[in-house]
């Protein structure tokens, strides 16, 4: 069991550990989950240390030093399958000077495939996943993690991992769900993000190329539409896919065009909800970590048999 006191510019970078996944490889986990809880929330840049030479490295593909909270939550989400389950406070005018930014935030996320939900009584700060709990006093703005002073603490061993998921499970269900996606296909319409995952754990994705991760996070509404049309050309969907927003489904269609009509009228939402990417890239040279994270602890798990 470890537990651990966390300040000041170290509780920014242990969030930006667990978005780039750090704590989801170690255990090779086949649902990786995480739940964030943070009344208050904005598209904060998240700064950290990448590359690390931990032995829970080297993270995903990760080449950014700092990246904003949506985009590190979608990196993680393309690079992992994350299961993602946010719950803040509703964005209205009761709560921020200025809602309409965190409403197109809550929006893009939504609209990647998060399990987003709204509680005006939340008041917990916390991120979750199988491996450890981020507890405090911090939200996921700019004041809480650079301009206020707070306080947070680690957590990894099972006993208090297991009560914190309880406990983020309850609150969920005293949560109101927010846009489209939490709904989980009750309604009439389905995410870009929901209905990519879903076709993702059936079928072979085979990703148009892109020049690199910043590249691919940048056009993320074609490579979300391009995956799903080329899956239903080649994969007939399960029952289990087809609640009622899929009900018009009856391919595997002979043809993109036809695919393309199913989309269409599957989708929430005709446009992507736009949030701007702000990250900072990390120059190294990967093939010279590589070589020297698996000196490191290669040897070491050997002396260790």
């Amino acid at each position: 069991m470890t537990t651990k006191v966390i300040l000041a510019d170290e509780i920014g970078s242990r969030i930006h550990d667990i978005f780039a996944g750090e704590h989801f490889l170690l255990g090779y986990e086949a649902e990786p989950l995480l739940y964030v809880l943070s009344p208050w929330i904005s598209n904060v840049e998240i700064k950290g240390k990448i590359p690390k030479m931990g032995e829970m490295s080297p993270q995903i593909g990760y080449t950014f030093e700092s990246m904003d909270l949506a985009h590190s939550i979608l990196l993680a989400k393309l690079m992992l399958n994350l299961e993602v389950n946010l719950i803040t406070k509703s964005p209205n005018k009761e709560t921020y000077s200025n809602p309409a930014h965190v409403v197109s935030l809550l929006d893009f996320l939504d609209e990647i495939g998060c399990n987003v939900f709204v509680n005006d009584n939340l008041h917990s700060k916390m991120l979750l996943t199988r491996k450890i709990a981020i507890v405090g006093s911090v939200n996921l703005t700019r004041s809480g993690l650079y301009n206020q002073e707070e306080i947070a603490v680690s957590l990894d061993d099972f006993e208090n991992l297991s009560t914190l998921k309880d406990y983020a499970r309850d609150v969920e269900k005293e949560s109101i769900p927010y846009g489209y996606t939490a709904y989980h296909g009750k309604i009439e319409k389905v995410t870009r993000g929901w209905l990519y995952h879903e076709l993702r754990r059936i079928g072979r994705i085979s990703r148009r190329p892109y020049l690199n991760l910043e590249d691919l996070l940048r056009n993320i509404e074609t490579v979300y539409l391009e995956n799903i049309i080329e899956l239903t050309m080649e994969t007939s969907l399960p029952p289990y896919l087809r609640p009622q927003a899929l009900q018009d489904y009856n391919g595997p269609y002979a043809s993109e065009d036809q695919a393309i009509i199913f989309v269409k009228k599957v989708l929430a939402r005709k446009e992507f909800p736009r949030v701007n990417l702000i990250c900072k890239k990390v120059k190294f040279d990967s093939e010279e970590f590589m070589k020297k994270w698996q000196s490191k602890y290669s040897k070491k798990r050997t002396r260790q048999r």
